[in-house]
């Protein structure tokens, strides 16, 4: 194994001689993750998974090792055949033989050999981890896509025109979007882009996200506002510990819903300089009455002229969110509830106006 970290490398030579040598590197290999750097610990992880394919241990041991470099949204979204379907119908409507592409953090490089086999005369995906970024390379050649797609493995912050871009790009494809859609730095990388890699009239993939939320009662069957008493015991003191906004576990049945799904607030992406001081008010009309825990929400992403939901009775790649009301509001069928949305930094934050 050439690609043993100098660390590593005089116990690795011990280990060969053992009969499962392998699994004995793997382990050696968990056990000292942390002292090793991402990159090198990843590549050796991947080279034991390439000689091992089908053994269920050494995937095991080297999984953390590997989510250090990679993370599971990478897998997810190359299987949510919804967001698949809507990224490539709306390549092909907007991609020409004259486009130059941009696609911001590609993954797979799904995005960027959609956008070739919608006609672009050439596409730049941008990867900023060095284990994605090789298997995107294998990935478009094995599909016979290297003579017009070039993967650039930086960060796109570092990204320049005349040294990785022999142009400026007028289609600019991502998603590195997220439930919280602004907690991987999307406004910075959108601010960037805008000013310094695409032209002034770029097409963007998507053009506008959409907050769309519906009201959830306090028996949705999610996890507690309040842990209050708990086995006859106050335990009321932890709840400042309860985060504002969570991540749920999909498929939600909307029937735990005390409301229809509703818009709340959309961004437009062609503007990013705007949205980080962003401030608006809603309303949301309940279809049911009862006591409100927070907000149910989740993103419809608009891509020039089409949509993609993910709604929250199927599963996709992005997570649902829950904005907690503090205090729980009782409402009313058929009453209104104003809803404050403001952005802060790269959070957003959700509460009634009371």
């Amino acid at each position: 194994m050439d690609r043993v970290p100098a660390a590593l490398q005089p116990f690795v030579r011990v280990l060969a001689a053992a009969p499962d040598h392998l699994r004995s590197v793997a382990l050696l290999l968990s056990n000292m993750r942390t002292r090793l750097d991402a990159v090198e610990a990843g590549q050796l992880a991947m080279e034991l998974r390439r000689l091992a394919p089908h053994d269920h241990v050494i995937r095991l041991l080297t999984e953390s090792v590997v989510r250090r470099s990679v993370r599971l949204c990478q897998y997810a979204c190359v299987n949510d055949d919804g967001r698949n379907e809507a990224f490539d119908r709306a390549l092909r409507g907007c991609v020409g033989s004259e486009s130059i592409v941009l696609d911001i953090g590609t993954g797979s490089g799904l995005l960027a050999m959609m956008a070739a086999r919608a006609g672009a005369r050439h596409v730049y995906a941008v990867e900023h981890e060095p284990l994605v970024a090789d298997a995107a390379r294998k990935n478009i050649h094995s599909n016979g896509l290297s003579d017009r797609i070039t993967v650039i493995g930086k960060d796109v912050l570092d990204v320049r025109v005349g040294e990785d871009l022999p142009v400026a790009c007028d289609v600019l494809v991502q998603d590195i979007i997220f439930a919280e859609p602004f907690s991987g730095g999307l406004l910075k990388v959108l601010q960037y882009a805008r000013s310094r890699l695409l032209t002034n009239h770029a097409v963007l993939l998507p053009d506008e996200i959409e907050i769309v939320g519906a009201l959830l009662g306090q028996d949705s069957q999610l996890p507690p506002v309040s842990a209050n008493s708990k086995c006859g015991f106050d335990l009321s003191a932890m709840d400042m510990f309860q985060p504002p906004v969570v991540d749920v576990s999909r498929p939600f049945r909307p029937e735990r819903a005390l409301s229809d799904a509703t818009r709340i607030v959309s961004f437009d992406l062609g503007c990013p300089s705007g949205i980080d001081a962003a401030k608006t008010i809603a309303s949301i009309v309940p279809t049911m009455s009862g006591r409100a825990i927070g907000l149910l929400y989740w993103l419809k992403l608009h891509l020039h002229g089409s949509t993609f939901e993910d709604v929250p009775a199927r599963r996709s790649s992005r997570g649902l969110m829950l904005a907690y009301f503090s205090p729980p509001l009782d409402v009313t069928a058929g009453r209104e509830v104003a809803l404050r949305t403001e952005c802060i930094g790269d959070r957003i934050a959700v509460d009634v106006v009371r």
